[in-house]
C-alpha cells in the first residue's frame, strides 16, 4: 500500500499570534516590536501615539527601506480635529478606519503586512471605551446597572474586534 501524501491545510491563519508588550517607560519596548525575526520595515504597520518612533521612521525612509505605513497618530488626530471631530470615540474610529483600509487592501493583495504595531495603547484604550460609552448611552430604558454591565461587555468586544484586526492584518512570514 502506498504511503499516504501528507495534505497541506487548505486555510493558514494570518498570523501566527498577538504579542502584547507593556513596561515602564523608556525600557525598548518600541525596539522589540521592530526586531521582530525576518521581518524588514517594509513590512510593518506602525500606529505611533507616542511620536518618539518619528525620528525613527524618516531614518528608514531616507534609507530607501520605509515602514509600509507609519501614522503619527497625534498628527492624524490633530488634522481629524480640524474636521470638527474632537471626541475621544472618533480618535478611535480614525485608526479602526485606517486598520479596516490595511485589511482590505491585503484582501486584495495590494499589500504584505507581517506585523502591526500599536505603540502607546492608552489613548487608543481611551477612545474605545468613549465609543462604548456612546452606544450605551443610546439604549436608554434600561437600567444604569443594565447599561454599566452592558458598556463594559461592549468595551471589551471593542478591545477584542481592534486585537482581531490587528490578526487579521499581520500574517506571518512564509
Amino acid at each position: 500500500m502506498p504511503a499516504k501524501k501528507k495534505e497541506e491545510p487548505s486555510w493558514v491563519p494570518p498570523f501566527r499570534g498577538l504579542i502584547h508588550v507593556t513596561g515602564e517607560p523608556d525600557t525598548g519596548k518600541t525596539t522589540l516590536a521592530l526586531t521582530v525575526p525576518s521581518v524588514q520595515p517594509r513590512h510593518i504597520i506602525f500606529f505611533d501615539a507616542d511620536i518618539k518612533t518619528q525620528g525613527l521612521a524618516d531614518e528608514f525612509e531616507l534609507a530607501g527601506t520605509p515602514f509600509l505605513a507609519y501614522h503619527n497618530l497625534t498628527l492624524d488626530f490633530k488634522n481629524l480635529m480640524i474636521k470638527g471631530k474632537k471626541k475621544p470615540e472618533d480618535y478611535y474610529h480614525m485608526i479602526d478606519d485606517q486598520v479596516d483600509g490595511y485589511i482590505k487592501q491585503r484582501e486584495d493583495g495590494k499589500i504584505d503586512p507581517r506585523v502591526a504595531v500599536f505603540d502607546g495603547w492608552t489613548p487608543i484604550e481611551a477612545g474605545i471605551r468613549a465609543y462604548s460609552e456612546t452606544i450605551m448611552q443610546e439604549i436608554s430604558p434600561y437600567s444604569q446597572k443594565q447599561i454599566k454591565t452592558m458598556s463594559r461587555m461592549t468595551f471589551i468586544f471593542r478591545a477584542w474586534q481592534a486585537s482581531t484586526s490587528c490578526r487579521s492584518l499581520a500574517r506571518s512570514p512564509k
